[in-house]
């Protein structure tokens, strides 16, 4: 008689386990609205009302849990790149999402720092896939807008978001960062324009 084996489902998460994490998350991004980069996983368990082993268990290090925190902002910034048309307008639409990263990136302080931590991300990592087509499809609206003469040849997007981190950075120490940073942006588009 032939042997059979028998096809488990997948196993559901617990009940307490999925409440913790839907708590941990809440908690993360209160503490990081409040501390943006300078978050504490031990302040995220204070906050939550958990051990920092619970926190481990659900994300095993700062960098995942960061990934959880700013999935939605990171997930919509490609979403907005992928629709930047590739062709004679990719230089202003360009131009345009790297406003819209730098505006996001002043109003989510933790922001700069995924940008950061994806450029040390493992292969295997959330922020790693993001930023693989992140750089994939930024390539290839660059290209366009180079090849139509409409944007400055010789950079890559690595280097674009490079220097909106920088503008970002340096605007936040500014009274009046928003206006500083729109400046700012508005200067650097004009010096991308061939």
């Amino acid at each position: 008689m032939a042997e059979t084996k028998r096809i488990q489902a997948p196993k559901k998460p617990r009940a307490d386990a999925t409440r913790n994490y839907q708590t941990i998350l809440a908690a993360a991004k209160k503490v990081a609205a409040q501390k943006g980069a300078e978050l504490s996983l031990e302040e995220v368990a204070r906050q939550a009302h958990v051990g920092i082993g619970t926190i481990y268990r659900h994300f095993p290090t700062k960098l995942e849990l960061s990934a959880a925190i700013y999935n939605d902002q990171l997930e919509d910034l490609l979403k907005r790149l992928k629709l930047v048309p590739k062709g004679a307008d990719s230089g202003e639409g360009l131009l345009a999402w790297l406003g819209e990263v730098a505006e996001r990136m002043i109003t989510y302080s933790g922001l700069v720092s995924c940008f950061d931590m994806a450029k040390s991300s493992r292969p295997d990592s959330e922020f790693w896939k993001w930023k693989t087509e992140l750089i994939k499809v930024g390539t290839e609206v660059l290209s366009a807008a180079q090849k139509g003469a409409r944007f400055r040849a010789g950079l890559s997007i690595g280097e674009l978001l490079g220097l909106v981190d920088a503008l970002v950075l340096a605007s936040s120490h500014s009274p009046r960062a928003r206006a500083t940073l729109r400046r700012w942006l508005a200067v650097m588009g004009e010096g991308l324009r061939p």
